[in-house]
């Protein structure tokens, strides 16, 4: 669909064979990856429950929680960054790194670009709706309420 290596996946790992069977596996389909190394922490681990249509997660954050902006700015990441077009933050950055959360939304919103992210999870909804409610600016353009089709209701399930 896109073409090896033009997709950028980064965040923190440690220094261990997870981080290594990461790596392996994000090659492996093409990704490119430029991780941060934690030597104190362990690469993270999540467990997946899938029944049906339904799924629970389980998740160890571990060097996760130890991404830094740094990071996020350093030449080979921040240039990824600057040609990148669409940005994906996963929900649980807004509890590990919320300045290269910010970092990445103002570039987004300086240069037009598109960043979605996975708010609508536990963790995004709980940071989203505490108080007071972490900083994101706006997307100009881009946040706007869709018109092509009936906003999404929840639909009840049973217990």
């Amino acid at each position: 669909m896109l073409p090896p290596r033009s997709v950028l996946y980064i965040g923190c790992v440690g220094r261990d064979r997870y981080a290594d069977i990461l790596a392996s596996a994000c090659r492996d389909a093409g990704l490119r990856t430029e991780y941060r190394v934690d030597d104190a922490q362990p690469t993270g681990r999540c467990g997946v429950i899938i029944t049906g249509n339904d799924r629970s997660m389980c998740t160890h954050l571990a060097a996760a929680n130890e991404y830094k902006l740094d990071h996020l700015r350093s030449p080979p990441v921040w240039d990824a960054v600057q040609k990148a077009r669409v940005y994906y933050v996963g929900g649980y950055h807004l509890t590990v790194c919320v300045p290269a959360v910010m970092a990445l939304a103002e570039e987004a919103a300086g240069r037009d670009k598109v960043r979605p992210g996975s708010f609508f999870t536990p963790v995004g909804a709980s940071v989203l709706f505490r108080s007071p409610p972490t900083p994101c600016p706006p997307q100009p353009g881009k946040n706007e309420p869709r018109t092509d089709r009936p906003p999404l209701t929840p639909t009840p399930r049973p217990v």
